[in-house]
């Protein structure tokens, strides 16, 4: 059934999904899956570039029509509504709220928390419902229901020129789990597949030792001219990680590795040949470890 859903995404998959609000979705009769209902949705592999070498993935996931009631929160029936959508805001331009927050920050991305281990924001932990430009309003329940999702790419600043040809490239997969909400884990595990099979690997493994900790390496040489080598180890399982260059005003410029690896101890060649001297800074993420370093490029 589609009328007893809830969604979520999340942003380092680049990953839009939908869900069902418990463990049972009719009888398993045509139009109902029963018990244990899967989870579908859709992933972004390959996506318009904001600077060389850093596409924008996913830039907003948000939802309307989910009530009759808030305006701001209805089905877009002007151009302007559909195009707050598509920035993340709400329909009358209204950011949307992180409850989970005190006070609750302004985000563009709804529910991008663990369903199965209840960490961070999900759909079961309530909306703010605010219009009109407020910024805070108490948190209310949010029912399951028919969903329907906007996720995006690009900004407001990006122009596509005349003739001008722009790849997209997204996934769509489906998995059912052991209830509802192992089947959005199951879901995340099969897009890591799909993101590996389409992003062959871009770094080194270095050693089949498995290390005890996570840990990111000083970059060497430092200062360097135009490439240098950036070491990290990955612990006892795979992790989906994210290693990314940064300007000085925290701008990402470059996405090096964003996939599943295995432990091991890995390094990648940086070629900062098309950057400017100065200081830009590294970091190394998954969903269990955060951690960056700073480097030079000295011409």
């Amino acid at each position: 059934m589609s009328t007893d859903d809830w969604i979520g995404c999340d942003t380092l998959l680049e990953l839009g999904y939908a869900y069902n609000g418990d463990n049972e979705d009719g009888s398993g009769e045509p139009g109902t899956y029963g018990t244990n209902p899967p989870t579908v949705g859709i992933g972004f592999l390959k996506t318009p570039l904001k600077s060389p070498g850093v596409e924008f993935g996913l830039t907003s996931f948000v939802r309307f029509g989910s009530s009759s009631v808030i305006t701001c929160e209805a089905f877009p029936n002007q151009p302007s509504h559909s195009y707050n959508y598509m920035k993340g805001l709400k329909r009358d331009g209204t950011s949307w709220l992180n409850p989970t927050f005190n006070p609750p920050p302004k985000t563009k991305y709804m529910f991008p928390g663990n369903p199965e281990s209840s960490m961070g924001w999900t759909e079961s932990k309530g909306v703010i419902r605010n219009c009109n430009g407020i910024f805070s309003d108490t948190i209310v329940n949010s029912n399951p229901g028919d969903r329907r999702t906007v996720m995006s790419t690009g900004d407001s600043t990006y122009v596509v020129g005349s003739g001008q040809q722009v790849t997209i490239v997204a996934s769509q997969q489906a998995a059912r789990g052991t209830n509802f909400v192992n089947s959005v884990t199951k879901l995340k595990l099969l897009t890591t597949g799909v993101r590996n099979f389409w992003q062959p690997l871009a770094v080194t493994p270095v050693s089949t030792e498995i290390p005890e900790s996570f840990r990111l390496h000083q970059n060497y040489p430092n200062p360097f001219n135009p490439s240098t080598k950036i070491r990290f180890e990955i612990p006892v399982k795979k992790e989906f990680v994210k290693l990314a260059i940064y300007d000085i005003a925290g701008r990402e410029i470059t996405r090096l590795v964003n996939q599943e690896l295995v432990p091991g101890i890995y390094e990648y060649n940086f070629d900062g040949s098309y950057l400017s001297s100065g200081m830009y800074f590294y970091t190394l993420e998954s969903n269990s470890f955060s951690e960056t370093k700073r480097m030079i490029l000295l011409k």
